[in-house]
């Protein structure tokens, strides 16, 4: 069968583009290989989906998408967050905004989300074919034929996109695929590699803290003993590493660094923590002196503990080198300053990112020089359009990768149907 577009892909970026495209009189066949719709989009933001994040000024938050900033200008201004949020609203889901500008439904549940989508679908009359899944892409030149599936059936179409997703939690079904088709229809693949994810860390003491959520940390990322860029935000010990919103925004940049230290044979990635970010080290180191006269009887650790977690004061004096049963007035000048040293740059060694299993988005994908901001279409192909996570483009943690999706999607399903309208 024939139809005006054909799109690769349920996922958020998809059925926003099927969704437009049908509401604006194209004929819609959307391609899921998996058995059910936005199987990751359920799984977004624990199960509650940050829809996107209420940024007012699109300049700003456009920078939030770091070198593709200028590339997603474009689509936020056609289709941006105060849109979004009117579109679901629309559809009867109410949203909220939580700390940091996070935009989420009232229900909490990101099935009501999935249900706006569904209903979207259906009003604009989309076809819908599960367990598709595509095994080649026929190209006559610059132009796309036709798509073959597994199943053996031949899918003709004016107009294709590929929303397949990245390469993170591929539990999803989100394994890739989009890439590979992208590649043999000439486009250049920057490497993919998982972003908004967790660090693994060398040293064992994180294993000591793990589950212990820490908030105003200042974190600092060193290359060579070179810092490369510093943060302030929430953090959590993992079972092997860090993680927390703080950690996961500069995995990216930690990945860089790991890649940079792999082709140089050497060097070393590490985690600066300082856990007191708005007192200096000799404020810091009055303080300690004074609990320390107060209670001189008492265990340097105990002392500890008026400022910090029970484990965490724990690990900071072994640390420290300081012996479990030494008290606070025999406390001497070097061990007080090792304590305040630690307090205020505690280090961790990276040993590696956690991987696509744990990543809540990926970085990397379809380089964005080769498609055209303002429609998604293909600077390759005549009639590829692409949007959504399979494009090189990726945000910080606070629904910045979803708008992402809801926006190319959105470009591109309208970008398609109006071709479909001009040739009429």
């Amino acid at each position: 069968m024939r139809y005006d577009v054909v799109i690769i892909g349920g996922g958020p970026a998809g059925m926003m583009a099927a969704g437009r495209a049908g509401e604006l009189g194209a004929r819609v066949l959307l391609l899921e290989k998996g058995d059910g719709l936005g199987a990751k989009l359920l799984m977004t933001g624990g199960g509650r989906c940050n829809i996107t994040n209420n940024t007012e000024d699109l300049k700003l938050m456009s920078a939030r998408y770091g070198k593709a900033g200028r590339f997603m200008r474009g689509p936020l201004y056609e289709f941006g967050p105060n849109d979004l949020v009117a579109f679901f609203e629309d559809r009867r889901v109410k949203t909220k905004v939580e700390g940091k500008g996070r935009v989420l439904p009232v229900s909490n549940d990101a099935g009501s989300v999935l249900d706006a989508l569904q209903s979207y679908l259906g009003d604009g009359g989309v076809e819908l074919m599960l367990g598709a899944e595509v095994r080649e892409i026929v190209k006559n030149g610059n132009h796309i034929d036709a798509i073959s599936l597994a199943s053996g059936e031949v899918i003709e179409g004016c107009y294709f996109l590929i929303a397949t997703g990245g390469m993170s939690y591929p539990v999803s079904g989100s394994t890739g695929d989009g890439y590979a088709f992208a590649k043999v229809l000439g486009h250049r693949i920057i490497p993919p590699r998982p972003a908004l994810t967790t660090v693994i860390t060398e040293n064992d003491m994180a294993c000591e803290l793990q589950g212990l959520s820490l908030s105003d940390v200042k974190v600092g990322l060193y290359k060579d003993n070179k810092k490369t860029m510093q943060d302030k935000g929430d953090i959590i010990f993992t079972a092997n590493g860090l993680g927390g919103p703080l950690v996961m925004d500069m995995s990216g940049e930690v990945g860089k660094a790991l890649a940079h230290v792999s082709v140089a044979g050497s060097g070393s990635v590490e985690f600066r923590l300082d856990f007191f970010a708005n007192i200096e080290f000799k404020a810091m180191e009055q303080i300690l002196i004074d609990l320390c006269s107060k209670s001189p009887r008492k265990l340097v650790r105990k002392t500890l503990e008026q400022k910090v977690t029970q484990r965490l004061a724990k690990v900071i004096v072994e640390r420290a080198g300081i012996t479990d049963d030494k008290i606070s007035g025999e406390l001497t000048r070097a061990e007080r300053k090792r304590l305040v040293g630690l307090l205020k740059e505690f280090s961790f060694k990276v040993k590696k990112l956690s991987g696509f299993e744990r990543a809540f988005i990926t970085a990397g994908g379809v380089d964005i020089k080769e498609v055209d901001q303002k429609t998604m279409r293909s600077k390759i192909i005549d009639n590829l359009y692409l949007a959504g996570e399979v494009l090189d483009i990726d945000g910080p943690t606070g629904g910045f990768n979803l708008q992402v999706c809801w926006s190319t999607g959105y470009v591109a399903g309208s970008a398609m149907a109006r071709r479909i309208t001009e040739k009429e």
